[in-house]
């Protein structure tokens, strides 16, 4: 595959070197940056100028990298659509310097207050390839599309008004929507180069990509399916004679779902590992004035999908989704959109954590940095406490991972990933290396040490926090003092002492303990 990258390089010896910066980065330990790659293939002690000149003066696009993956992907992408799921993701970033770092909305936040976080926006584009045709497998998210797309910065307020007009043009030429719709073009042309002229390109977004910059304008052989909000303004076409082209009466894609007189029908969809029906109402043509103008529409409203939560049956929350293709089938619409999932899950950025947070079967074995509860301290009566404290902490990282814990099931991954960790701290400085697990235990340091001696020595720390329980069944308290013999008001008044100098010794009001 890397050997097709050189129709995208003007010269052989570029063509090398990328495939070397390539190999290079998957090696590599630790963050995956040029430096690291070139530390990776042993070239340290050379010169570096040649590496770094290929990404700032050879003529050469990203998107011709991705040429390849089309061209043996599209076998596997039998039938008349080629579903492409698209999506912007963001990048966290600390350097205060990056031109085209600014603050946005985390993604992460929840949903009753927004935070905001410093780091790139990009708009990525990813291939899904329905494996489920061949054989009983989820489908899979090839990227072939990864491009930047920056925020115009905003001018100050007493900028001059040539200012604040020349930033409008700017925003409605470079916003999200705009550079998706460029992108498509992009793509739709690289179809063609491939093989695929005769099929129809189907793009599948979010909310964020259900707007009049996509929806109004024809794109050559491009349909567009994207969720909708439930409270948007639909209507139909005016009664034949009329004057009017939209009919005066209005709805909303969830009075379609409470409507009784439109019958509710039946697909079979692959998701979650096997083949499923659910139940969807389908609307067309419908036509929305703000977003889509006088181009028709196409409405489905899938119903809320039911789990199981303890011993209760719930349903999820229906979704409104809006199209632009009128004659596909409602069984091949529903099911890109189903897929689109896998674009979160299509690069590593999106999901990666430490080993300490991933979620682990409990047949799976243990790797460095991690230690079971049996290898703590002999049990206790306050070790059942602590083992219940630590999983009500850890219960809500576990509920927002369950989507992703499949694919962390393989120990290897764990160990290499954990393998990087060590190296980035082995070549930190001796300044810069994290503290001891005692050092920070005494001054309260919450991050995790890799080392499954600390985590059990955290372990053993906090089943002594815990108050001992006595004969009688009350609860022992240890002295403040932290079982040193000496309390922190005596300690106080010793500091005291010592700042005023010699004088007059005061008899402290509260006892020490004696040991």
């Amino acid at each position: 595959m890397l050997d097709a990258w050189r129709p995208a390089f003007p010269q052989r010896r570029s063509h090398h070197r990328a495939i070397a910066q390539a190999l290079g980065t998957l090696t590599a330990l630790g963050r995956r940056t040029l430096s690291r790659s070139i530390w990776a293939l042993g070239r340290q002690q050379q010169d570096w100028s040649a590496d770094y000149r290929l990404h700032a003066r050879s003529p050469w696009l990203a998107h011709d990298l991705f040429q390849p993956i089309l061209q043996r992907a599209l076998p596997w992408c039998k039938g008349r659509y080629i579903a492409v799921a698209v999506d912007d993701t963001r990048l966290h970033k600390t350097g205060r310097r990056i031109k085209t770092a600014f603050y946005q909305r985390d993604p992460l936040s929840p949903k009753f207050r927004f935070n905001l976080m410093f780091g790139l926006r990009f708009l990525q584009m990813s291939l899904l390839v329905p494996l489920y045709r061949q054989q009983k497998a989820s489908p899979r998210g090839l990227p072939v599309r990864f491009d930047e797309v920056p925020a115009i910065k905003r001018p100050a307020r007493n900028a001059p008004k040539d200012a604040w007009s020349a930033y409008r043009q700017a925003v409605k030429k470079s916003n999200l929507s705009q550079r998706a719709v460029e992108l498509i073009g992009g793509l739709r042309l690289s179809l063609d180069a491939a093989g695929a002229a005769i099929k129809r390109l189907l793009i599948v977004g979010d909310g964020s990509f259900c707007n009049r910059t996509l929806f109004r304008p024809v794109l050559d052989r491009t349909e567009i399916i994207a969720r909708a909000r439930r409270d948007f303004k639909l209507c139909r076409r005016a009664p034949a004679g009329s004057r009017r082209f939209y009919d005066a009466v209005r709805f909303t894609p969830d009075e379609v779902r409470l409507d009784t007189q439109l019958a509710w029908n039946k697909a079979r969809i692959f998701y979650a590992g096997q083949w499923r029906k659910i139940k969807y109402k389908q609307l067309a043509p419908v036509f929305w004035r703000t977003g889509g103008g006088k181009r028709p529409l196409r409405l489905f409203v899938v119903e809320g999908v039911p789990y199981r939560s303890g011993r209760r049956t719930r349903r999820r929350d229906p979704a409104f989704l809006l199209t632009t293709d009128l004659s596909g089938t409602a069984r091949e619409l529903l099911q890109a959109y189903f897929d689109r999932w896998q674009i979160g899950v299509s690069r590593q950025g999106h999901i990666a954590q430490s080993v300490r947070d991933r979620p682990r079967s409990k047949d799976s074995g243990l790797v460095a940095g991690e230690a079971s509860w049996r290898e703590s301290k002999a049990a206790e009566p306050s070790d059942k406490h602590a083992r219940k404290e630590c999983a009500q902490r850890t219960r809500l990282q576990r509920a927002v991972n369950a989507d992703v814990a499949s694919l962390h099931e393989s120990p290897v991954a764990e160990t290499v990933d954990n393998a990087r960790k060590q190296q980035e701290v082995a070549e930190m400085s001796p300044k810069r290396q994290p503290p001891p697990a005692g050092y920070q235990r005494r001054h309260g340091v919450k991050d995790d040490v890799e080392t499954g001696e600390a985590l059990g020595a955290r372990r053993r720390n906090l089943v002594e926090e815990i108050p001992a329980i006595t004969a009688s069944g009350k609860c022992r308290h240890r002295h403040q003092g932290g079982g040193s013999g000496r309390s922190t008001v005596e300690g106080r008044a010793a500091k005291h002492a010592r700042r005023e100098g010699p004088g007059p010794v005061s008899i402290p009001s509260v006892k020490a303990r004696q040991g």
